[in-house]
């Protein structure tokens, strides 16, 4: 493209890439140039370009994470495809979410840091998806060790819980999404949030999803037609709802639970 173009530094570069099972994924990413052009050329402004290149022990997960986002962008094969512009997504390394929690052990508020893998906003539903792509190294039912997928379900609730009505005021209802690569993947962490009694609708809730099952799951729920009025909830589906919540946070009391968070560095 440089090259047709005459005196264009380059655009693109392909030294990234990561191995697996199937062999060698080169990973294409954009140069200083190339970020340059593709804000012109879309009419887009981005906060910051990114200096460093991701991680190599990251780079698989970052690129998975980024085809929950390309699964929603409509593409034919022929034509170049268009930035969505109903929804707004962001990535995790964008996004500044602190938050406190109470350490029973050292009986005091710690200041914790939420980081989702990335952010799906949907203006027309008034919803927020929290999405963590869950590549199947991580344990999931130790809550002591900060990465499993208990331990992130605990931040996840004291984030809700607390201090998300701080850094989101427009009132909008939190979703938290697992997306994992296999079937048995999403199968383990649908049990623990059953397990826990972890909301499923209502104030915020959580579910488990396989990357393909992620972009019907999405695409049917930024599709719906929106609300015409936002709906006072009866006097019963509050009861619900608060009920829902309550037993999952009293159930987390009679157990003494740390729900541990990132510390703030």
């Amino acid at each position: 493209m440089a090259a047709r173009v005459g005196g264009q530094a380059a655009v693109l570069r392909g030294d990234l890439g990561f191995g697996s099972l199937d062999g060698w994924t080169t990973v294409w990413a954009l140069t200083p140039a190339g970020f340059e052009i593709g804000m012109q050329r879309l009419g887009l402004k981005l906060d910051r370009v990114p200096k460093h290149d991701v991680g190599q022990a990251f780079l698989k997960h970052e690129v998975m994470v980024n085809e929950v986002f390309l699964g929603l962008v409509p593409q034919d094969g022929k034509t170049p495809a268009k930035v969505p512009r109903h929804f707004r997504w962001v990535l995790g390394e964008y996004l500044n979410l602190p938050f406190e929690e109470f350490d029973r052990d050292a009986m005091r508020l710690e200041q914790r840091r939420l980081q989702p893998d990335a952010m799906l906003e949907d203006p027309a539903h008034h919803r927020r998806y929290f999405i963590e792509y869950e590549t199947g190294t991580a344990t999931i039912n130790d809550a002591k060790k900060s990465t499993s997928t208990r331990a992130k379900l605990d931040r996840y609730y004291a984030f809700f819980r607390g201090n998300y009505r701080t850094h989101f005021r427009d009132g909008w209802r939190p979703r938290l999404l697992f997306v994992t690569q296999s079937e048995a993947r999403r199968s383990s962490i649908a049990e623990l949030l059953e397990k826990e009694d972890f909301p499923r609708s209502g104030e915020f809730a959580a579910r488990a999803l396989t990357l393909d099952d992620a972009r019907p799951y999405l695409s049917r729920k930024l599709s719906a037609s929106p609300p015409l009025r936002r709906e006072i909830p009866s006097a019963s589906n509050r009861w619900r709802q608060s009920t829902s919540v309550s037993v999952w946070r009293c159930q987390h009391s009679r157990k003494h639970r740390l729900m541990r968070g990132i510390p703030v560095r």
